[in-house]
Protein backbone atom coordinates (compact mmCIF):
# COMPACT_ATOMS: atom_id res chain seq x y z
CA UNK A 1 0.00 0.00 0.00
CA UNK A 2 2.89 2.32 0.91
CA UNK A 3 4.51 1.65 -2.39
CA UNK A 4 1.27 2.11 -4.84
CA UNK A 5 0.52 5.56 -2.69
CA UNK A 6 4.01 6.64 -3.60
CA UNK A 7 4.05 5.98 -7.09
CA UNK A 8 0.34 7.75 -7.26
CA UNK A 9 1.67 10.58 -5.68
CA UNK A 10 4.84 10.80 -7.33
CA UNK A 11 2.86 11.34 -11.28
CA UNK A 12 0.57 13.63 -9.72
CA UNK A 13 3.36 15.98 -7.61
CA UNK A 14 5.24 16.21 -10.54
CA UNK A 15 2.56 17.28 -12.57
CA UNK A 16 1.49 19.86 -9.88
CA UNK A 17 4.46 21.23 -9.25
CA UNK A 18 5.88 21.42 -13.11
CA UNK A 19 3.47 25.08 -12.55
CA UNK A 20 4.67 26.51 -9.74
CA UNK A 21 6.65 29.47 -9.62
CA UNK A 22 10.07 29.01 -7.42
CA UNK A 23 8.83 25.82 -6.35
CA UNK A 24 6.99 26.81 -3.21
CA UNK A 25 4.11 24.13 -2.79
CA UNK A 26 2.00 24.50 0.20
CA UNK A 27 -0.39 21.42 1.55
CA UNK A 28 -3.39 22.51 3.30
CA UNK A 29 -4.81 19.54 4.83
CA UNK A 30 -7.07 19.50 7.98
CA UNK A 31 -6.17 15.89 9.43
CA UNK A 32 -2.92 16.14 10.93
CA UNK A 33 -1.80 12.64 10.57
CA UNK A 34 -2.81 12.43 7.31
CA UNK A 35 -1.24 15.12 6.23
CA UNK A 36 2.20 14.47 7.64
CA UNK A 37 1.92 11.31 6.28
CA UNK A 38 1.47 12.70 2.61
CA UNK A 39 4.13 15.16 3.37
CA UNK A 40 6.72 12.59 4.63
CA UNK A 41 5.66 11.00 1.19
CA UNK A 42 6.81 13.56 -0.64
CA UNK A 43 9.63 14.42 1.18
CA UNK A 44 10.76 10.94 0.44
CA UNK A 45 10.28 11.38 -3.23
CA UNK A 46 12.40 14.22 -3.06
CA UNK A 47 15.30 12.60 -1.26
CA UNK A 48 15.65 9.80 -3.66
CA UNK A 49 15.99 12.07 -6.45
CA UNK A 50 19.62 12.75 -6.74
CA UNK A 51 18.93 15.86 -8.53
CA UNK A 52 17.27 17.49 -5.72
CA UNK A 53 19.74 16.26 -2.83
CA UNK A 54 19.42 16.75 0.97
CA UNK A 55 16.65 17.54 3.24
CA UNK A 56 16.13 20.20 5.70
CA UNK A 57 13.17 19.56 7.86
CA UNK A 58 11.43 21.27 10.71
CA UNK A 59 8.23 21.46 12.92
CA UNK A 60 7.02 23.97 15.03
CA UNK A 61 7.40 21.24 18.41
CA UNK A 62 9.49 18.32 19.33
CA UNK A 63 6.68 15.91 19.05
CA UNK A 64 5.55 17.30 15.82
CA UNK A 65 9.83 16.99 14.49
CA UNK A 66 9.77 13.48 16.14
CA UNK A 67 6.52 12.43 14.65
CA UNK A 68 7.70 13.40 11.24
CA UNK A 69 11.30 11.56 11.44
CA UNK A 70 9.86 8.19 12.53
CA UNK A 71 7.12 8.99 9.49
CA UNK A 72 10.30 9.81 7.16
CA UNK A 73 11.98 7.05 8.66
CA UNK A 74 9.47 4.34 7.92
CA UNK A 75 8.54 5.52 4.41
CA UNK A 76 12.09 5.55 3.52
CA UNK A 77 12.82 2.01 4.65
CA UNK A 78 10.05 0.70 2.73
CA UNK A 79 11.21 2.58 -0.39
CA UNK A 80 14.71 1.51 -0.25
CA UNK A 81 13.83 -2.14 0.05
CA UNK A 82 11.35 -1.84 -3.14
CA UNK A 83 14.10 -0.10 -5.24
CA UNK A 84 17.10 -2.79 -4.00
CA UNK A 85 20.10 -2.24 -3.79
CA UNK A 86 21.24 -2.14 -7.86
CA UNK A 87 19.10 0.48 -8.26
CA UNK A 88 21.20 3.88 -8.03
CA UNK A 89 18.67 5.43 -5.35
CA UNK A 90 18.61 1.94 -3.80
CA UNK A 91 20.19 2.81 -0.46
CA UNK A 92 18.62 3.34 2.86
CA UNK A 93 19.51 7.18 3.84
CA UNK A 94 20.36 8.97 6.76
CA UNK A 95 17.66 10.24 8.73
CA UNK A 96 18.41 12.31 11.56
CA UNK A 97 16.57 13.86 14.39
CA UNK A 98 18.49 16.97 15.38
CA UNK A 99 18.35 18.62 19.00
CA UNK A 100 20.62 21.13 20.72
CA UNK A 101 23.82 19.94 20.49
CA UNK A 102 24.56 21.08 24.13
CA UNK A 103 21.78 18.86 25.35
CA UNK A 104 23.42 16.26 23.43
CA UNK A 105 26.33 16.49 24.95
CA UNK A 106 25.20 17.02 28.40
CA UNK A 107 22.93 13.52 28.05
CA UNK A 108 26.57 12.07 27.04
CA UNK A 109 28.45 13.48 29.91
CA UNK A 110 25.51 12.06 32.04
CA UNK A 111 25.30 8.20 30.32
CA UNK A 112 29.43 8.34 30.97
CA UNK A 113 29.52 9.17 34.44
CA UNK A 114 26.46 6.29 35.34
CA UNK A 115 28.36 3.66 32.81
CA UNK A 116 31.36 4.34 35.15
CA UNK A 117 29.62 4.19 38.47
CA UNK A 118 28.14 1.07 37.31
CA UNK A 119 31.05 -0.21 36.17
CA UNK A 120 33.38 1.07 38.24
CA UNK A 121 34.96 -2.37 39.71
CA UNK A 122 34.88 -4.44 36.27
CA UNK A 123 36.84 -1.49 34.46
CA UNK A 124 39.32 -1.12 37.33
CA UNK A 125 39.57 -4.69 36.89
CA UNK A 126 40.91 -4.27 32.69
CA UNK A 127 44.91 -4.47 32.29
CA UNK A 128 46.00 -1.04 31.50
CA UNK A 129 47.13 -1.55 27.88
CA UNK A 130 44.02 -2.99 27.17
CA UNK A 131 43.02 0.86 27.97
CA UNK A 132 45.04 2.69 25.64
CA UNK A 133 43.58 4.84 22.79
CA UNK A 134 45.04 4.97 19.18
CA UNK A 135 44.86 7.69 16.69
CA UNK A 136 43.88 11.31 17.31
CA UNK A 137 41.83 10.14 20.50
CA UNK A 138 44.23 10.14 22.85
CA UNK A 139 43.31 12.16 26.13
CA UNK A 140 45.23 13.16 29.94
CA UNK A 141 43.19 15.17 31.67
CA UNK A 142 44.55 17.18 34.71
CA UNK A 143 40.88 17.14 36.89
CA UNK A 144 37.52 16.28 36.14
CA UNK A 145 36.73 19.77 34.62
CA UNK A 146 39.57 19.75 32.00
CA UNK A 147 37.98 15.87 31.04
CA UNK A 148 34.20 17.43 30.69
CA UNK A 149 35.53 20.21 28.53
CA UNK A 150 38.01 18.24 26.62
CA UNK A 151 35.54 15.26 25.76
CA UNK A 152 32.13 17.61 25.71
CA UNK A 153 34.02 19.51 22.24
CA UNK A 154 34.94 15.84 21.00
CA UNK A 155 31.74 14.61 21.23
CA UNK A 156 30.14 17.46 19.66
CA UNK A 157 32.36 17.39 16.57
CA UNK A 158 31.68 13.75 16.18
CA UNK A 159 27.85 15.35 16.55
CA UNK A 160 28.53 17.28 13.73
CA UNK A 161 29.99 15.38 11.56
CA UNK A 162 27.01 13.28 11.94
CA UNK A 163 24.91 16.32 10.99
CA UNK A 164 26.63 17.03 8.17
CA UNK A 165 26.57 13.25 6.66
CA UNK A 166 22.54 13.00 7.03
CA UNK A 167 20.26 12.98 4.12
CA UNK A 168 17.56 14.76 6.34
CA UNK A 169 17.61 16.46 9.24
CA UNK A 170 14.33 16.83 11.04
CA UNK A 171 14.21 19.71 13.93
CA UNK A 172 12.57 22.33 15.39
CA UNK A 173 13.09 26.13 13.67
CA UNK A 174 14.86 26.75 17.40
CA UNK A 175 17.38 24.01 17.17
CA UNK A 176 17.87 25.13 13.37
CA UNK A 177 20.01 28.30 15.24
CA UNK A 178 22.56 25.93 16.68
CA UNK A 179 26.09 26.39 15.01
CA UNK A 180 25.93 22.86 13.39
CA UNK A 181 22.50 23.12 12.31
CA UNK A 182 22.60 26.11 10.80
CA UNK A 183 25.90 24.85 8.79
CA UNK A 184 23.92 21.70 7.30
CA UNK A 185 21.09 24.30 6.46
CA UNK A 186 23.65 26.40 4.56
CA UNK A 187 26.10 24.24 3.16
CA UNK A 188 24.63 20.73 3.32
CA UNK A 189 21.42 20.54 2.01
CA UNK A 190 21.35 22.52 -0.80
CA UNK A 191 18.06 20.29 -1.76
CA UNK A 192 14.42 21.18 -0.60
CA UNK A 193 13.24 22.60 2.73
CA UNK A 194 10.64 20.71 4.47
CA UNK A 195 7.74 22.33 6.96
CA UNK A 196 5.59 20.15 8.74
CA UNK A 197 3.16 21.58 10.84
CA UNK A 198 3.06 25.00 8.92
CA UNK A 199 -0.01 25.94 10.33
CA UNK A 200 0.85 26.85 13.52
CA UNK A 201 4.20 27.63 12.95
CA UNK A 202 5.44 31.51 12.94
CA UNK A 203 6.45 33.20 10.07
CA UNK A 204 9.75 33.85 11.64
CA UNK A 205 10.34 30.21 12.40
CA UNK A 206 9.66 29.37 8.70
CA UNK A 207 11.76 32.24 7.59
CA UNK A 208 14.78 31.13 10.00
CA UNK A 209 14.67 27.51 8.44
CA UNK A 210 14.04 28.56 5.11
CA UNK A 211 15.43 31.95 5.03
CA UNK A 212 19.10 30.53 3.70
CA UNK A 213 18.76 31.79 -0.15
CA UNK A 214 14.88 30.92 -0.61
CA UNK A 215 15.23 27.38 -1.47
CA UNK A 216 12.29 24.93 -3.25
CA UNK A 217 9.82 24.88 -0.04
CA UNK A 218 7.60 22.01 0.80
CA UNK A 219 5.14 23.01 3.40
CA UNK A 220 2.04 21.64 4.65
CA UNK A 221 -0.56 22.33 7.59
CA UNK A 222 -3.59 22.91 8.80
CA UNK A 223 -4.19 27.14 8.19
CA UNK A 224 -7.56 27.17 10.18
CA UNK A 225 -4.96 25.83 13.54
CA UNK A 226 -4.56 27.60 16.12
CA UNK A 227 -1.13 29.69 16.05
CA UNK A 228 1.52 29.86 18.96
CA UNK A 229 0.98 31.31 22.31
CA UNK A 230 2.61 35.27 21.89
CA UNK A 231 2.53 36.57 25.38
CA UNK A 232 3.25 39.88 24.83
CA UNK A 233 0.83 40.14 22.38
CA UNK A 234 -1.35 43.54 23.67
CA UNK A 235 0.91 44.46 26.08
CA UNK A 236 2.36 47.84 27.35
CA UNK A 237 4.78 50.10 29.07
CA UNK A 238 5.30 53.10 29.00
CA UNK A 239 2.45 53.37 26.79
CA UNK A 240 5.04 51.24 24.01
CA UNK A 241 4.29 48.01 22.93
CA UNK A 242 6.67 45.38 24.49
CA UNK A 243 6.56 43.32 21.29
CA UNK A 244 5.99 45.72 18.25
CA UNK A 245 5.78 42.53 15.53
CA UNK A 246 3.59 40.58 18.20
CA UNK A 247 0.68 40.72 15.38
CA UNK A 248 2.49 38.59 13.42
CA UNK A 249 2.20 35.50 15.60
CA UNK A 250 -1.28 35.69 15.23
CA UNK A 251 -0.81 34.67 11.28
CA UNK A 252 1.00 30.81 10.71
CA UNK A 253 3.38 30.86 7.74
CA UNK A 254 1.04 28.40 5.95
CA UNK A 255 -1.95 31.66 6.61
CA UNK A 256 0.17 33.86 5.28
CA UNK A 257 0.85 32.01 1.65
CA UNK A 258 -2.84 31.91 1.54
CA UNK A 259 -3.51 35.79 2.17
CA UNK A 260 -0.94 36.18 -0.76
CA UNK A 261 -2.98 33.74 -2.82
CA UNK A 262 -0.39 31.66 -3.41
CA UNK A 263 -1.67 28.33 -5.23
CA UNK A 264 -2.03 25.52 -3.06
CA UNK A 265 -2.63 22.19 -3.18
CA UNK A 266 -5.53 20.70 -1.01
CA UNK A 267 -6.11 17.26 0.25
CA UNK A 268 -9.40 15.41 1.03
CA UNK A 269 -8.01 13.87 3.75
Amino acid sequence: MEIVLFWLLSSRLLLEISFRILLLIPIIGFSTPGTTQILAHMATLFMFNESIGNLYCAAPTHIAATSFADRLFSIALVAAKHLGPNHRQGYMPVILRGYRLEDEVRHFWEYAQWFWTENEDRLNQIPRQDLKVSGPWRFKFSSLKEARRTLGKAVKEVLGLVIMAANAVCTTPNVSGDEYHADYNRNGCQGYIVLDGAGAMLQADALLVWGYGFRPCLLAGDPNQVPSAIMTSGKTKNGRALNAFAQLGNISALKQIQRFSWPCFVLDC
